[in-house]
């Protein structure tokens, strides 16, 4: 299998055009951690090769909050939320879409699909 992890070098790079949410080596660490687990819950390699700097700085700068399930609510995120949300995001959410979800970390960073990962993997489990 190909190398599972995307470039580091594009990461920092784009950590430090970034507003820097999060410490790089923790943001690092969550990004890996997704794609080792979508390897392992997938049986592929994540598609982020064709990412750019722009891409992963988009990423990064919107990791700090999210909306809600509804699309209302904006929800501030510890980095600690990330891994319930990841592994909710790609063991157990079933995304009722019109369209094919290919549970990358773009489509997980998109629209309410955070938010829904936040109160399925973080809220509800804490009740």
């Amino acid at each position: 299998m190909d190398n599972i992890y995307p470039c580091e070098e594009l990461i920092s790079a784009a950590y430090y055009n970034s507003t820097k949410p999060f410490e790089f080596k923790r943001i690092k660490g969550m990004i890996w951690y997704f794609c080792e687990q979508y390897v392992k819950h997938k049986g592929k390699t994540h598609p982020h090769d064709r990412w750019t700097r722009i891409d992963w700085t988009n990423i990064i700068n919107n990791l700090q909050f999210c909306r809600d399930q509804r699309g209302d609510m904006i929800q501030e995120l510890s980095i600690e939320n990330y891994k319930p949300m990841i592994d909710y995001h790609l063991t157990k959410a079933d995304y009722k879409l019109r369209v094919p979800c290919d549970y990358s970390f773009k489509f997980f960073m998109s629209g309410f699909v955070r938010g829904h990962c936040y109160f399925q993997g973080v809220i509800l489990v804490r009740k």
